[in-house]
């Protein structure tokens, strides 16, 4: 093995080195941006003071219109299985 061969393969280990610090750098940064950007979307998620786990808005009106839902009582059961007289 010659001198420039030795030399050679130290310059292609050299960028193989460079090629993975940059690889590692990259996946880092990435990892960072996601964290911050995730920390900023999260921090004071207050939509609606009134309920402790606080539901995005859309699902506070869907809870609304849930708890307006009146079945008939065990005597009118006979109305849900009537196509025309079902609420």
């Amino acid at each position: 093995m010659s001198r420039s061969d030795f030399m050679l393969g130290a310059r292609d280990h050299s960028t193989s080195r460079r090629a993975d610090l940059s690889q590692r750098a990259t996946a880092m940064l990435l990892t960072v941006i996601l964290a911050v950007a995730l920390a900023l979307r999260l921090y004071g998620l207050d939509w609606d003071a009134g309920f402790g786990w606080t539901p995005h808005p859309d699902e506070r009106a869907i809870l609304f219109k849930v708890i307006e839902i009146d079945l008939p009582g065990l005597a009118d059961i006979s109305v849900l299985l009537d196509a025309e007289q079902s609420p």
